[in-house]
């Protein structure tokens, strides 16, 4: 198996209201580059929360994550933030685009911030393959849900990353919108080698991936 991250005995454990609360116990999960997983559970499973370590949203765990065998767990914030920028790419349900900015200018954010040049960004070439071509000089107010997403998924692949974590990137969508953002995914892992991390409640989104990974109270419970 050739996984390009994996987590190790990875184990997230947090006080609400004094209360200890499990959120992950004892996870080991590889994901294969290239590969297009679900991770699948119900409401307060640890999905988002394996989903947030995985990307290095939050380190504050026990155990390793380990992505091509750096552990993020182990990295200052410095490198974290560059690990991130370089490597891994976000798509959330609700889009977080900036309501200011062009989609143009949303895409564009993330290659900016990383210092590079805009005429450099290839951002004719995903919004062509996104379908959002005609769509870049508007503002998300201007868009359709299913538009917005596909700007956050070009803003997400503007640095190129290997890995592409999705939390929900359905669940704001209509049917047909969500259909057509599952194909893109789906193209991304297959056609690009993108290693595609879907975080879902939606079994029927689940059963469009390769492979499903179930979390119920913090453990893997199928796979």
């Amino acid at each position: 198996m050739d996984a390009i991250l994996r987590t190790v005995n990875l184990t997230k454990t947090y006080r609400s209201g004094g209360v200890e609360v499990h959120a992950l116990r004892g996870v080991d999960a590889e994901f294969e580059r290239g590969k297009l997983t679900a991770v699948i559970g119900a409401s307060g499973s640890g999905k988002s929360t394996l989903l947030h370590l995985l990307g290095g949203i939050d380190s504050e765990a026990e155990g390793n994550v380990l992505l091509e065998n750096d552990d993020l767990l182990q990295m200052n914030d410095s490198r974290l933030a560059k690990m991130r920028s370089a490597k891994i790419g976000f798509v959330f349900q609700f889009f977080h685009l900036i309501p200011e900015l062009t989609a143009r200018e949303n895409i564009l954010f993330p290659f900016l911030v990383r210092g590079g040049k805009q005429e450099a960004a290839p951002v004719a070439e995903l919004s062509q393959r996104l379908g959002i071509e005609d769509r870049l000089e508007h503002y998300p107010s201007m868009l359709s849900g299913g538009q917005q997403q596909r700007v956050a998924i070009a803003r997400a692949l503007v640095n190129d990353p290997d890995i592409l974590l999705c939390d929900e990137p359905t669940g704001n969508l209509d049917s047909q919108a969500a259909k057509e953002v599952m194909a893109l995914l789906s193209d991304l892992s297959r056609e690009d080698a993108k290693t595609v991390i879907i975080v879902t409640h939606d079994m029927g989104i689940a059963q469009q991936c390769g492979r499903v990974i179930e979390i119920a109270d913090g453990r893997i419970v199928g796979s």
